[in-house]
């Protein structure tokens, strides 16, 4: 079993799941955004702010659920978008078969996280159903959801992802043009001040790369702001941590 790892927050004590997102153990087959017909270079604003339009912050608890909560806050916001309805979708569901999808080699599956790729690729085979269907119920992370539940699922597959480059102004497009974006990132020490300081997550320090190991955590980016110079994200460590860390 995969040992856990929290990032612990010196001043209050809280703690929360890290190191739960995992490299794809395979080249991803999505689409590259750049390459898309929904990438056009277009007169940037200086902000963006899709958060209001979000489904309520969720909370992943003491699991590895990180990649399946954030893939679920994009596709109940694109749900929303076209609806105007909140859809409590699976996050459990999500994240089984994103493991599903990276242990087809191993067979194994267990409550250490997956990867953004496998996620996606599970939501094009699978789909995914709604919460009501197969709950966030942790006691159930490795149980495999009953049938009845992928024969609803298969009707909302999607039908393909794209994929970012890490630069900076493809990451704003996207944004600007109206869609969150999925990301894992490294989580430095300072990290756990946003906890406090009205959510601001800032840069490392240069000492911090070498001063402790780093896990990884994923997030749905759904906003940035020139003047800040931030992005703005949702999490899924409950609405007492922060709504959006900036």
């Amino acid at each position: 079993m995969a040992e856990k790892v929290y990032l612990v927050n010196p001043e209050t004590g809280s703690r929360h799941r890290l190191n739960d997102c995992k490299p794809c153990p395979k080249p991803s087959s999505s689409l590259k955004f750049s390459s898309s017909p929904k990438y056009r270079n277009i007169d940037l604003p200086k902000t963006v702010d899709l958060s209001s339009k979000m489904t309520p912050v969720e909370t992943q608890g003491d699991t590895a659920a990180c990649v399946g909560n954030a893939l679920a806050a994009a596709y109940e916001f694109l749900i929303k978008k076209k609806t105007g309805r909140d859809i409590d979708v699976s996050r459990l569901f999500i994240y089984y078969n994103g493991r599903l999808r990276d242990a087809v080699d191993e067979g194994i599956i267990e409550d250490s996280g997956c990867s953004i790729a496998s996620a996606i690729e599970g939501l094009k085979e699978y789909g995914c159903c709604k919460e009501d269907w197969f709950p966030y119920d942790i006691r159930k992370i490795n149980q495999r959801p009953p049938k009845n539940c992928y024969d609803d699922a298969v009707n909302f597959r999607i039908t393909h992802g794209l994929a970012l480059k890490p630069n900076l102004q493809e990451m704003k497009l996207c944004l600007a043009q109206g869609y969150p974006f999925v990301f894992g990132l490294k989580t430095f020490k300072s990290f756990s001040t946003a906890e406090t300081n009205g959510g601001l997550v800032p840069v490392p320090e240069p000492d911090e790369d070498i001063s402790l190991e780093h896990y990884h955590h994923a997030m749905l980016a759904v906003g940035y702001d020139d003047k800040l110079k931030k992005f703005i994200v949702k999490n899924s460590w409950g609405p007492n941590w922060v709504s959006c860390v900036r």
